[in-house]
């Protein structure tokens, strides 16, 4: 059985085409092949704060403000997600 690709989807950004990059990223994500590859989301606030994870788009678009990260990657350190200010948990 062939190994997944690691792939990175990243969007966003703090230029004035945020708003497209996220709406090309959302097709991306439909249309990716899951069998073939093992999707991160990697979204880039507006203000330069970096998003990483499933749902990371939908927080990008929907502009939530947690107080909380709940972290459930295997890849990514807990302190890069700390730069964020924001308590990790997982």
């Amino acid at each position: 059985m062939k190994e997944h690709i690691r792939l990175g989807v990243v969007c966003g950004g703090m230029s004035s085409e945020h708003e497209v990059s996220l709406a090309s990223a959302k097709n991306v994500l439909e249309a990716i092949d899951r069998g073939r590859f093992d999707v991160t989301e990697i979204a880039i606030l507006k203000d330069g704060r970096w998003v990483v994870g499933e749902g990371a788009l939908a927080y990008a678009v929907c502009g939530a403000d947690p107080s909380l990260l709940m972290r459930d990657l295997r890849d990514v350190p807990g302190q890069i997600l700390e730069r964020f200010g924001l308590d990790v948990s997982g």
